[in-house]
């Protein structure tokens, strides 16, 4: 609020601020609040990281806990040109999840703002964040598709069934399965047995399965193309293969 009335009366919360006001962006703030202010507005100050625009439409800010900031969809549009794709992303998944997204504001706020150079990425990270949540399950699983993009390698299905057992992420055509390991899912030692009787029953009819954590994300993502390029697709297991590797 300081930050704001320091700018002057039309002056607005925006940006990452903006974000953190509305719940979509985590993490305490570094370094100078984000202000909005019309052109006519202060310059400015210690602290201060001022956005000058020609003009404010009405309909892009609001007071939220009584202080003036950026509506969500402008704040988006703002977001969308001073950060990377995976937090914007991030961030519309939190609308969502928040039950604060709405889609025709996107667009509307993109009409009304000509010229601006956030309008393209946000509008495919809309898409890209909308489609990844209905076929994904936790923050990881998302993380682990960026990684496959980094790594240039084809997306893989996920949260698919493959020869019966439920498996976090599967290439068809191959053998190769990831299992991505957390703590909010696998935190349990009945979790523990779970997967490790999966994981054993499907090697032994053929699959590789790979265990993922968010610490060797990094490691994957160096060995994802060797794998890839050396998947086979599973041989059935001989008559009795199954009994035998049960305890």
């Amino acid at each position: 609020m300081a930050a704001v009335l320091a700018c002057g009366p039309d002056a607005v919360l925006s940006h990452l601020d903006a974000g953190r006001l509305h719940g979509i962006i985590h993490g305490a703030g570094a370094g100078a609040f984000h202000v909005t202010v019309p052109r006519r507005g202060r310059k400015a100050r210690d602290g201060i990281t001022v956005h000058r625009v020609r003009s404010l439409d009405s309909r892009d800010h609001e007071r939220l806990h009584d202080i003036p900031v950026t509506r969500l969809a402008r704040t988006l549009l703002d977001l969308a040109e001073v950060t990377n794709a995976r937090r914007l992303r991030d961030a519309i998944e939190a609308a969502e999840r928040l039950e604060l997204f709405d889609l025709k504001e996107i667009h509307a706020v993109i009409e009304r703002s000509p010229g601006r150079r956030g309008r393209r990425p946000l509008l495919a990270s809309c898409g890209e964040a909308l489609e990844e949540a209905r076929h994904t399950r936790s923050h990881l699983e998302r993380e682990f598709l960026d990684v496959c993009r980094r790594a240039r390698v084809p997306l893989p299905a996920t949260n698919v069934s493959v020869e019966g057992e439920d498996v976090d992420a599967h290439w068809p055509g191959t053998n190769l399965i990831v299992e991505l390991q957390s703590w909010a899912w696998h935190g349990t030692r009945q979790a523990l047995h779970r997967d490790s009787a999966k994981a054993l029953r499907l090697e032994v009819r053929g699959y590789r399965v790979l265990p993922v954590t968010s610490r060797t994300l990094a490691e994957v993502r160096q060995a994802l193309p060797g794998l890839l390029d050396s998947a086979r697709t599973p041989r059935a297991p001989g008559p009795g293969a199954i009994a035998r590797a049960s305890p």
